[in-house]
This record gives C-alpha cells, structure tokens and sequence, in this order.
C-alpha cells in the first residue's frame, strides 16, 4: 500500500510541475520574442511557446491573444496554427 501512496504522490506532483513548467517556457518564449534582434532569435521565442502550449494546452492558449510581447508574432505561421488548433 505504501508504494501506491508513493505513485499517487509522484502523480500529484509531477501534474504540478508540468504546469509550472509550462509557464515558464511560455515567460521565457515572451522575453525571447520581446527582446529579439532578428528572425531566427524570435523563432527561440516561438520554439518556447510552442513548448509550453504541449504542457499546459488550454491555459497558455487563452494567455496569447492578450499577450503584448506576442503581437508582434501573432501573424507568424506557428503562433497563427496553435491558435486556430485551440478553436
């Protein structure tokens, strides 16, 4: 019994951190893309929200549209493709 209390907990805290981990791929995606000097840097920028939208779907989704660091992608391909996947 004491090693299904165990799996339970390991379950419990590896859901937190994936949500944790999202928001930080999708803080550390905004600060690339806010700071980028060229096409490739914004890209990081994108590789990292992209990430971040496979952890934690629904959450980061809804976040984009209103995020200001992000209007100067939202017309890139990538960020255009998880957008209309969330609809």
């Amino acid at each position: 019994m004491e090693l299904v209390d165990e799996a339970i907990g390991s379950l419990r805290e590896a859901t937190r951190r994936r949500s944790q981990s999202a928001w930080m791929l999708y803080d550390y995606g905004c600060e690339l893309i806010r700071w980028a000097k060229n096409d490739e840097e914004r890209a990081k920028g994108i590789q990292q929200i992209e990430l971040a939208v496979l952890r934690l779907p629904e959450a980061v989704l809804e976040k984009i549209p209103d995020e200001a660091y992000l209007k100067s992608v939202q017309d890139h391909p990538r960020i255009k493709q998880l957008l209309s996947n969330s609809k």
